[in-house]
């Protein structure tokens, strides 16, 4: 898909404006409406405030490209080549999975591949991590896998959990003193 010079600007400053995924993903879907009207295609858009469950998942889908092409080379990069990587009708590297065979499943069996060290990245972990009410890692490990296939995954997590103020204020150790011998006067 062809995205034109001022959206492919736009994504290498977003990150310095944007400290939510959710908030990248919505101002994409406006910009892509935006340019889809400008250019006079016949889309599924929404009119006046609200955005359409479409272009949403279609604005998800460019941010999930523009992370890929920024980090690998393709699917023989080092890093993916490991896995059973291929590259879907859309452009996205997915990892074909040992579910695949399963047709009810959507984007569990393929999901995307996204790198360990990426802000976009750590945004989308902290989001989920937030709507799934602080879920460890473990948890939110599997919530993350039905779509995305993060590589180190399970540190990547931790390290970016470690970070979420509301979990070590819960997690912090109740501070236990000796307690100290009684006066004289008191025994």
């Amino acid at each position: 898909m062809f995205l034109p010079f001022c959206v492919r600007r736009a994504r290498q400053s977003v990150y310095a404006f944007f400290r939510n995924y959710d908030k990248i993903v919505r101002v994409l879907s406006w910009v892509l409406r935006f340019v889809n009207r400008c250019r006079k295609i016949k889309a599924k858009q929404g009119s006046g405030k609200v955005v359409w469950w479409e272009e949403i998942m279609l604005a998800e889908k460019c941010i999930i490209r523009f992370i890929q092409r920024e980090s690998f080379t393709g699917p023989q990069d080092e890093r993916v080549s490991h896995l059973c990587p291929y590259i879907d009708s859309e452009g996205i590297i997915r990892n074909r999975t040992k579910i695949l065979g399963r047709m009810d499943l959507g984007d569990l069996g393929i999901p995307a591949i996204l790198p360990s060290r990426h802000p976009v990245v750590e945004m989308l972990v902290l989001q989920a991590h937030k709507k799934a009410c602080h879920v460890r890692v473990q948890g939110l490990l599997s919530l993350l896998r039905e779509r995305f296939w993060i590589l180190k995954g399970r540190k990547t997590i931790r390290s970016i959990l470690n970070k979420c103020v509301v979990c070590r204020r819960h997690g912090a150790r109740h501070i236990s003193t000796v307690p100290l011998a009684l006066p004289e006067s008191r025994v």
